[in-house]
């Protein structure tokens, strides 16, 4: 497989995932349940790959769901995340999941605001979901593996290496911090086999997915190193003028 075939479908995966672990509304669930048809049609996500299975569960799981399947979701949803629910919520937000001795949700979350704000993007406070909530954390590292895409199709190796980067450094801090425990919480609970499939899956992708961007991290950096040293010019100074130049993207779905 390519490398920006993957990076492309560890974006797409990423993204269905956060979706799908928002609150179901008919509309969003249809556009995913559409583009997880599509991934089973016409995309193979690599056998090779440790989370291929899980993967290939969850693909399947939204691709048969139906404006009929809404009720029944939502009602899965409510039963396992929503204040109310019986004996109590399963928190999917990773404050729910902190040590109180080593750090406060507030500094969590104005660690992941600044982490969200440096990587370009504007934080919506007022009628949003808060920055720790699984889908959020999700989607930005979807948003990362875009940035990712983006500066494979230009070329540019140090902007390649910053995104590789801060993938790692987040998935290492955040997700792969929680997932595993709030997927081990919605599985243990039982009745909502869709959502046991979906943070399974987000279990093992973040899991497996650090490593993997880890390995790729340092291979780019030696290969960084190795330009650098060629043309005379330190990676620590090109990597310095490559933080500088901001790049404001809109997360606004189109």
């Amino acid at each position: 497989m390519e490398v920006n075939e993957l990076v492309q479908l560890r974006r797409l995966a990423y993204g269905m995932l956060g979706a799908m672990l928002l609150y179901p509304e008919e509309s969003t669930l249809a556009e995913i349940a559409d583009v997880a048809r599509h991934v089973r049609h016409d995309l193979a996500w690599d056998s090779e790959l440790t989370f291929s299975v899980p993967w290939d569960d969850f693909v399947g799981a939204v691709a048969i769901l139906t404006p009929a399947s809404v009720p029944m979701l939502q009602a899965e949803y409510s039963g396992l995340f929503d204040a109310g629910a019986f004996p109590k919520p399963v928190p999917i937000m990773e404050s729910g999941y902190l040590d109180p001795t080593s750090l406060t949700s507030g500094q969590l979350l104005a660690d992941l605001e600044s982490e969200y704000i440096d990587a370009g993007l504007a934080v919506v406070t007022e009628g949003a979901q808060t920055a720790d909530h699984a889908a959020v954390e999700l989607e930005f590292v979807s948003f990362l593996c875009e940035l990712e895409a983006d500066a494979l199709e230009s070329g540019d190796m140090p902007a390649i290496l910053e995104s590789t980067l801060r993938q790692w450094r987040f998935l290492q801090q955040h997700p792969c911090e929680w997932i595993p425990n709030f997927a081990r919480a919605v599985e243990s609970r039982g009745g909502s086999e869709f959502y046991t499939v979906t943070t399974r899956t987000a279990h093992a992708l973040t899991s497996h997915d650090v490593d993997f961007v880890e390995m790729w991290s340092q291979h780019l950096a030696d290969h960084v190193d190795g330009e650098d040293a060629e043309a005379g010019d330190g990676l620590a100074c090109r990597k310095t003028n490559q933080h500088n130049q901001t790049r404001k993207i809109d997360p606004t779905p189109a």
